[in-house]
């Protein structure tokens, strides 16, 4: 037995088929980049981040040596890292990871320097940190969401 649909139905029930289609896709794909962003931010934040020799730093103040800074302290950078999940204004999940109290850190540990004298500054053999696990979380974005759509 053949059953006849009308041509708008049959547009309607396509339309409603891929929407649905898109729907599971995107919450599947969101996931991904919560799970990323988070595995990531975990790897930076307990293997990868530089922590400064043990010991108070001190610096001047008022002509006294007095303790520096929170921020200057050892272990100060590796526990700045904060995660970021957002939504762009269509739709699009990002995840971002930062360093919220050493920030201008991560440029000069990542990529090098100056130094006052006008020498450059080779970039800390620890400190390529940043990169290596943008590319891990992108090649693992990437695999995830071909899992998603191949599914």
């Amino acid at each position: 037995m053949s059953q006849k649909v009308s041509v708008d139905d049959l547009v309607s029930e396509i339309l409603k088929g891929v929407a649905d289609y898109t729907s599971d896709v995107k919450e599947d794909i969101d996931q991904a980049v919560r799970e990323v962003t988070l595995n990531i931010e975990q790897k930076v934040v307990t293997e990868l981040s530089p922590v400064r020799q043990a010991g108070t730093v001190y610096t001047t103040r008022n002509g006294q040596r007095v303790a520096a800074k929170a921020n200057l302290q050892p272990g100060a950078y590796k526990k700045g890292w904060k995660m970021k999940i957002g939504e762009k204004g269509n739709g699009r999940i990002y995840g971002t990871l930062y360093n919220r109290t050493n920030w201008q850190l991560t440029w000069l540990l990542e990529l090098g320097h100056k130094a006052k004298n006008g020498k450059p500054v080779a970039p800390s053999p620890i400190g390529g940190h940043i990169q290596p696990a943008n590319d891990k979380a992108a090649a693992a974005l990437d695999k995830k969401i071909k899992e998603i759509l191949n599914k």
